[in-house]
């Protein structure tokens, strides 16, 4: 993926490559070590019932009932799992790290503001050309398909339903963003944006700053109007200094809100991580 794809804040990024993933999940799964292990039944008690570990339980909150904060890493922690799983099962050797936090989403809306801080929005992907083209993963089989295997829907039958607890979560996310609170903070938030990129070019909107600042940034950095080095320190830390009330004040509102929808979906949350701990997921 292009830089200015990563800058612009990828949006749903996280939801697609989660939906996506889960569809392409392969037939063979991985212990801790990367180490191929045999493929769970679709019946096994893993997945039937039992314990749910609470780690993984809040994993599975916070990958689909985002807020930001420091939650987000747990949810690029699931989504980075189901994409190395599929590179796996597809002959890959190489075992990144699962904590890794090359892969963004969705900054404008869930950041996570000490990542940004300390790595910047944009991090060095070592897997992808200067242009931003996949290379080549070692012992990856060319055109495997994880779906050929023909167990995916025995592996994680809950995914699609897991999945569509998103759309009821952004209306929360959209109800929030309008609290009058929030509102309130959203033109200092801009102005703040403003003052710290005088004489780029660079336009901010009193209603939504987060997002046109990322994407007028990008295109000033295009335009030469803003530095490589500006862009990879300056810029992240203007936007952690000048939003941090504002994502506070929606990382408090949409975290009093998780409690009462993973009570209303409990049932599917832990069938779902029972699912992932089947499949080889380690919180």
């Amino acid at each position: 993926m292009a830089e200015s794809a990563w800058a612009a804040g990828f949006s749903r990024v996280i939801l697609a490559g989660l939906v996506t993933g889960l569809l392409v999940v392969s037939g063979c799964s991985s212990d801790p070590t990367g180490r191929p292990t045999k493929p769970a039944k679709a019946d096994s008690a893993a997945t039937r019932g039992g314990a749910v570990d609470p780690q993984v339980l809040d994993d599975v909150a916070a990958t689909l009932f985002p807020a930001p904060g420091p939650s987000v890493r747990r949810m690029m922690r699931v989504s980075t799992f189901i994409g190395d799983f599929i590179v796996i099962a597809c002959g890959a050797t190489e075992r990144p790290s699962i904590d890794r936090t090359v892969e963004r989403a969705e900054q404008d809306v869930f950041p996570d503001l000490e990542l940004i801080r300390t790595k910047g929005l944009v991090e060095k992907d070592p897997r992808v050309d200067r242009e931003g083209n996949p290379l080549p993963l070692p012992g990856l089989r060319q055109g495997c398909d994880a779906r050929s295997k023909g167990n995916l829907f025995e592996r994680v039958p809950s995914r699609i339903d897991a999945m569509h607890l998103r759309e009821p979560w952004d209306d929360v996310v959209a109800t929030v963003e309008q609290d009058p609170s929030v509102v309130a903070l959203k033109a200092p938030f801009a102005q703040c944006l403003r003052k710290g990129t005088k004489g780029t070019g660079v336009v901010v909107s009193n209603e939504d700053p987060a997002p046109t600042f990322l994407t007028q940034t990008d295109l000033a950095y295009a335009r030469h109007k803003i530095s490589t080095r500006d862009r990879e320190r300056r810029i992240p830390r203007l936007y952690v200094k000048c939003g941090r009330r504002y994502f506070a004040r929606t990382q408090a509102l949409l975290e009093a809100r998780r409690p009462a929808m993973i009570e209303r979906h409990r049932e599917l949350l832990e069938r779902f991580a029972r699912e992932l701990v089947a499949i080889g997921y380690v919180p």
